[in-house]
């Protein structure tokens, strides 16, 4: 983060800043540290905002007056960065979610193979695949598993069944974790 813009941000000690991916919350959480008020806003609405200004142009400039004024007018609420635990747990869930949809695409593929006849080499690398990725999630759940137990306040805001879920068919521990944090 630029020296100066740390500089303008602790004479003024507020920031505002656009939600872009993961990429802003390095900065946000930086500047939160800080004892900085930080607020992070959804880009589609400052652009709306813009439109609605009649301005048209983007770039780092107008962006960042765009940006100013709609923190004046809409003064979005603060934002704090989650406790420790729960952004270890997002980092967990997310890997597990990939992991997941790496094991779908294998069996995808081993059930391709398994019609189109190929080679046994190909159907042996899949199968070992497969192995691979089914012991590595089952480890990775034992670790979010552990986490969570490790955690009171977790363990209380993931209770099952879980009010989030209104008592909904289908809404189980791993819906509950991606709805809660």
């Amino acid at each position: 983060m630029p020296t100066r813009y740390c500089k303008w941000v602790a004479v003024s000690g507020v920031s505002w800043g656009r939600s872009t991916g993961v990429y802003h919350e390095m900065a946000a959480c930086g500047l939160h540290d800080a004892g900085l008020s930080v607020s992070v806003v959804n880009p589609a609405q400052v652009r709306a905002f813009a439109t609605g200004m009649g301005v048209r142009t983007k770039n780092d400039m107008v962006d960042s007056h765009v940006l100013a004024r709609f923190a004046m007018h809409a003064q979005p609420m603060r934002w704090s960065p989650p406790a420790p635990e729960a952004r270890i747990l997002q980092a967990l869930m997310a890997r597990r979610e990939a992991l997941a949809q790496d094991l779908q695409r294998e069996r995808n593929r081993h059930e391709k193979a398994e019609i189109t006849a190929p080679t046994a080499l190909v159907l042996h690398s899949i199968l070992e695949t497969i192995e691979f990725l089914e012991r590595h999630l089952a480890s990775l759940q034992r670790e979010i598993d552990d986490h969570i137990a490790a955690h009171p306040g977790l363990s209380r805001l993931l209770k099952y069944p879980s009010p989030m879920c209104g008592g909904a068919f289908g809404c189980g521990d791993v819906s509950v974790r991606f709805l809660t944090i």
